[in-house]
């Protein structure tokens, strides 16, 4: 209550101000005015609290400026296609160097500092040019008020208003029709309609790089404790069967063929990490340059039986197990995301086996 003086014909204090004190809203300069009724006006000036913008500094390529005519002369004119390696490290190597030197050339990296602001996906363009039209509008209005000038206000702010009810109706109509069937990622989105944060709470911390060892320590621990339990392990299963065994054997994976990897490269997700020498929208969008050797890679693992170190590498994200959960240590678990192109080659080298008899 901020209120301290009568603001009533019967000289008794009826007409309140109240705040919350979890607000740190400050009333400032209350005072009465003149009797519009047996009540007066009360005025007074509120000092609210600002909302601290975040700034941070970016970095990004600008993949929608590459000139893909240029892009793939110089892949064209790059080692990897002239002269190419035979084994598998160094073919895999070369891949990885040539496309990042031609990114780093054709995109490099450009650090911006930004300030966060909260945002909606669906407010495009055209929703911008009739709020600034509105606004124009108001403005025209409210220094001539003209029935014209308030006429034109009104219809600028109700064409605002439905578009923009209409765009976000319209985002959240294609965000569930985009989960039919997949109950996992459905419960994602409803969950964001109450907007319950899906940042994850770390254990308190004062240093990011102490914080990230001592998660990749924590992991890295309950992996030797599992593997010293399975080496313990001294149970001996048996198999009795009173059938035949089989006359056909698995002895080697038979290669595969460009066709298979185009229609693997044009199917699959243009999700990428990290860890990606290019983004996959780019391996795509050069496919049929890339090809040949992308397929050479998948052949040579299946026919030498190699899967290289550096394919086997993955992005640690720790996760809380339950969102209630205590942010420590122990209620951790680790998400990890391998490289899409990675995972590509993998899956390939498992296709497609020989039987002999």
């Amino acid at each position: 209550m901020s209120i301290s003086f009568p603001t009533h014909v019967s000289w008794n204090t009826l007409d309140l101000i109240i705040t919350r004190d979890l607000d740190n809203t400050r009333v400032l300069g209350v005072h009465d005015s003149d009797y519009a009724s047996d009540h007066c006006f009360v005025h007074c000036q509120l000092e609210l609290p600002t909302v601290p913008l975040h700034i941070k500094k970016v970095e990004f390529r600008r993949l929608s400026a590459i000139d893909w005519h240029s892009f793939e002369s110089d892949l064209k004119a790059s080692d990897l296609i002239a002269a190419p390696a035979n084994d598998l490290g160094s073919l895999s190597s070369q891949y990885v160097s040539c496309l990042r030197s031609i990114l780093d050339e054709h995109a490099p990296h450009v650090t911006k500092t930004i300030t966060a602001r909260p945002t909606v996906p669906w407010y495009t363009t055209e929703l911008k040019q009739l709020k600034v039209e509105r606004r124009r509008c108001e403005k025209v209005w409210r220094r001539d008020k003209t029935p014209e000038n308030r006429l034109k206000f009104t219809e600028a702010r109700d064409a605002f208003k439905q578009n923009y009810s209409e765009a976000s109706d319209a985002y959240y109509d294609n965000l569930v029709a985009y989960c039919v069937g997949d109950g996992r990622r459905l419960y994602g989105v409803v969950k964001s309609f109450f907007g319950k944060s899906t940042d994850t709470s770390f254990p308190p911390h004062t240093d990011k790089s102490q914080l990230a060892n001592e998660i990749l320590q924590h992991f890295n621990s309950k992996v030797l404790n599992i593997l010293t339990e399975l080496d313990d392990e001294t149970t001996t299963f048996s198999f009795h069967s009173n059938s035949d065994p089989p006359s056909a054997s698995l002895e080697q994976f038979s290669e595969v063929s460009e066709s298979y990897v185009s229609k693997l490269l044009q199917n699959c997700s243009s999700a990428s990490c990290d860890l990606d020498p290019v983004p996959t929208k780019i391996v795509k969008s050069v496919s049929a340059t890339l090809l040949p050797y992308i397929t050479r890679l998948i052949n040579l693992s299946i026919t030498t039986g190699e899967f290289l170190e550096s394919w086997k590498k993955a992005e640690v994200c720790p996760l809380l197990k339950k969102p209630t959960l205590p942010p420590e240590l122990n209620n951790l678990r680790p998400l990890l995301t391998f490289s899409p192109d990675n995972h590509r080659i993998g899956n390939s080298s498992k296709s497609c086996p020989q039987q002999k008899a």
